[in-house]
């Protein structure tokens, strides 16, 4: 795709979007509603000299991909399973890592409820390392904490659960 041009692509479930552009491509990909006439977009990303992907997804998706300079690929495809990451490899790096997103927040997962902090035994889920705002995935509950106490006294509050 060129420069000026604009072009709507439908996925299809399972399938992948992939936009690739160089440095000084510039232009747009509009997540549309899926049915023509259904309402307003549902989120735009710039396309700035970067690759994007979106998907796949489990259901029919629409997107408008508009080119403003440069040339734009589009590529749809089905990815393999193989070259995915399985939720346990994804917590293990997350967890193993135990990365701070800043101000002492940290993302971590485990199977089971995070320990609040009770002065005592046993000591509470990144207790002296996770700050406000941390957050802990269960995934043997399937539900997701935020640190609502302190670094030093920290309190999981449940955010949501699948």
């Amino acid at each position: 795709m060129n420069a000026n041009e604009k072009q709507t692509v439908n996925l299809t479930a399972g399938q992948a979007l992939t936009i690739t552009a160089a440095a000084g491509v510039i232009g747009s990909v509009v997540r549309l509603t899926r049915m023509p006439g259904g309402g307003n977009a549902q989120s735009v990303t710039a396309i700035n000299g970067a690759n994007l992907t979106f998907g796949p997804y489990a259901d029919l998706e629409r997107f408008e991909v508009s080119c403003t300079a440069g040339t734009v690929t589009i590529t749809m495809a089905t990815p393999d399973p193989a070259d995915m990451a399985s939720d346990a490899e994804v917590a293990a790096l997350l967890v193993g890592k135990m990365d701070k997103l800043g101000n002492d927040v940290t993302f971590t997962a485990g199977d089971g409820v995070p320990v609040d902090y009770t002065d005592g035994t046993p000591p509470a889920t990144g207790e002296g390392v996770s700050g406000p705002g941390s957050l802990y995935i269960d995934f043997a509950g399937k539900k997701l904490y935020i640190n609502g106490g302190t670094k030093a006294q920290p309190v999981w509050k449940l955010v949501t659960s699948a």
